[in-house]
């Protein structure tokens, strides 16, 4: 069974991505993120499987829509599932930085007050770039929360955020994880080799919260960081349908993602 395709214009060059589609027999159609939000009803027949590839925006936008026709729409069972506090559950004994604080993001300010830090959101809808914050200086040369919140554009001091000790991060690669093993796979930003070590590690990973833990979904997004004393760890994982693949072979990505919206298009179709 062919599948469409909702495919997101992103800034990106989504050409590969595009032929690697039509290459598997599916049918695809772009939108234009600056003219959205989109009606599924004016793409695609709602008898047929459909799923979204895009932004973090658009994917929201598509399940407030709730229409059939964008069924499975994008692949995850719900946003909560990439909360820190939810995955950080299944993954806490890779974690790249075990030695983390849940917190609003006024308290982390409180409390880490003269000191440099890792901060992050919880959520996994990207409100802010995770990054170091220094406040070594605090109020005289050091950041505060009020310059924090007028960079990131943020109105909620409120906010849950994960906090950590600064630890370096030297390489990083992204996965592509489908039914608990990697299917592909890439360093970022830059295009390298990905060494074998990682390439186990992470399958080793995957499968352990896919067999022992249970996962987030059956397709996600697998980022590994790699130390500067050579260890590694698990840095975020991500939903498949809203994560760049950068220099991912995408051969396996859209069989898989294919085969997954055409699985759960099924589920809710009825007898």
């Amino acid at each position: 069974m062919k599948v469409n395709w909702i495919v997101e214009d992103i800034g990106e060059d989504l050409s590969p991505l595009i032929n690697e589609i039509k290459k598997q027999g599916h049918v695809v159609r772009m939108i234009d993120h600056l003219n959205g939000p989109y009606s599924s009803k004016d793409l695609f027949p709602s008898d047929e499987p459909c799923i979204f590839y895009g932004s973090l925006q658009e994917a929201q936008s598509i399940l407030r829509d709730g229409t059939s026709s964008y069924m499975p729409g994008p692949l995850l069972n719900s946003w909560r599932a990439f909360e820190c506090t939810s995955y950080y559950n299944y993954f806490d004994e890779f974690l790249f930085n075990s030695r983390y604080r849940f917190s609003s993001l006024y308290e982390a300010f409180r409390m880490l007050k003269g000191e440099r830090f890792f901060i992050r959101p919880n959520s996994g809808l990207k409100t802010f770039t995770g990054q170091v914050v220094d406040l070594t200086g605090h109020m005289l040369t050091g950041l505060h929360l009020p310059t924090f919140m007028r960079k990131e554009h943020l109105d909620d001091a409120y906010m849950m955020v994960v906090t950590a000790p600064v630890k370096r991060v030297v390489e990083e690669y992204r996965f592509i994880i489908w039914e608990g093993h990697p299917i592909s796979w890439s360093s970022y930003p830059d295009k390298r080799d990905v060494p074998d070590s990682v390439i186990v590690y992470a399958a080793s990973v995957a499968l352990n919260v896919y067999t022992v833990k249970g996962c987030p979904h059956t397709m996600y997004t697998l980022d590994i960081g790699v130390g500067e004393d050579g260890g590694m760890g698990v840095l975020e994982i991500g939903c498949a349908s809203t994560s760049s693949f950068y220099h991912c072979k995408l051969g396996p990505i859209v069989s898989a993602m294919s085969r997954t919206a055409r699985e759960e298009w099924l589920e809710f179709q009825p007898n």
